[in-house]
């Protein structure tokens, strides 16, 4: 049980990390672009973070 809720987890972070990225490539103000990158780097490290639980 508790390994199904990292993968659901982990899933949440992908599809964060992912979608960061994509307003990321079409961002222009360098503020919100800055806050993008660090939202990216948080959920890169939570996915990898759940994937040495699993």
């Amino acid at each position: 049980m508790l390994t199904k809720m990292y993968k659901v987890k982990y899933a949440w972070h992908l599809i964060q990390t992912r979608y960061n990225e994509v307003l990321i490539k079409d961002c222009l103000c360098q503020d919100i672009k800055s806050k993008l990158i660090e939202k990216v780097s948080y959920h890169r490290f939570q996915a990898d973070r759940l994937t040495a639980k699993l």
